[in-house]
């Protein structure tokens, strides 16, 4: 056994204001079953007030259903009857009820300009979407304030415009940098000299295997030279043995680098002034390891890449 009730707050208002309706099903019997109505499917009300969604809550011997509706016309007086139905057990039939009406008294709604739209709100707030209804009003939007400014902000636009042209010249800057350097002879120099150093003393290695002393001992002298000439940028035409130590001392190599590397030299050029082929027995190890141990320092004082 049920009553079937219904309350409305508030019943003033006006066109558009959200008004809520509590349906209370209350009784003896099982309320696991109890489902909300649709409004909607109700005539009277569906043709006077827009519906939204219920709610529901069952707490003892009352089970609750709560809606949000708002009035779409001047005209209403009262909100009507909503039927509901349970199964007598006893009867063993379906009984319907009616709530009863509600009287209400509904004004029309002030019309809002638009700067009062745009201007409402925080520019803090979370823009949310607006909904254009028949009633004349945004129907989603309950609290005026989360109407937000939407307006142009110059400023932002200007900040981030000139972040972009910022960044846009720091890439050119980077890149004229790299160009530059990549177009730089000395630095095109002292990336490749390790490289042709090593080149120059493979084929010196070679004729030294062929018994050419003279070909093999002037070819390591100019692997080594060279090597030198292309750290610091010089010529390696003329560059003499005590030239090239000097050299080799200023680019910041240990001085028993610049010891190592003077007594190959003089070993090579007393090979290229007696061609001796016993004079060469082992220049061209002693070569090897003279020029990687020049590499290893210059690399150390970042004079070769």
């Amino acid at each position: 056994q049920f009553t079937w009730s219904a309350d409305l707050k508030p019943t003033d208002c006006k066109v558009g204001d959200p008004v809520t309706l509590t349906l209370a099903l209350r009784g003896q019997g099982s309320l696991d079953g109890a489902a909300a109505p649709d409004l909607a499917q109700v005539p009277a009300v569906a043709e006077h007030f827009k519906t939204y969604s219920g709610t529901r809550e069952t707490k003892g011997d009352t089970c609750r259903f709560t809606y949000t509706l708002r009035p779409l016309s001047a005209d209403i007086t009262e909100f009507p009857s909503i039927p509901g139905a349970y199964f007598d057990v006893d009867q063993q039939r379906y009984v319907t009820l009616d709530t009863a009406p509600i009287p209400m008294h509904v004004e029309k709604a002030a019309a809002m300009a638009d700067r009062q739209i745009v201007g409402a709100g925080g520019a803090s707030r979370t823009p949310q979407e607006l909904e254009v209804r028949r009633e004349g009003i945004f129907a989603n939007v309950t609290d005026p304030g989360q109407l937000v400014n939407e307006s142009v902000n110059a400023e932002v636009w200007l900040i981030g415009l000139g972040g972009l042209a910022g960044l846009y010249a720091a890439i050119a800057i980077a890149t004229g940098f790299v160009r530059r350097r990549s177009a730089d002879p000395a630095i095109g120099r002292r990336r490749s000299a390790a490289g042709r150093a090593r080149g120059r003393l493979r084929q010196a290695t070679s004729l030294l295997k062929s018994n050419d002393a003279r070909g093999g001992a002037e070819g390591v002298r100019g692997a080594l030279v060279g090597l030198v000439a292309d750290a610091a940028d010089l010529a390696e035409a003329g560059m003499t043995t005590a030239e090239a130590c000097r050299r080799l001392r200023h680019l910041g190599a240990e001085a028993a680098v610049v010891d190592r590397l003077g007594k190959t030299l003089e070993a090579c050029d007393a090979a290229r002034y007696t061609p001796d082929v016993s004079n060469t027995n082992g220049l061209a190890d002693e070569a090897s390891e003279t020029l990687d141990s020049v590499v290893r320092s210059l690399k150390k004082q970042k004079c070769l890449r």
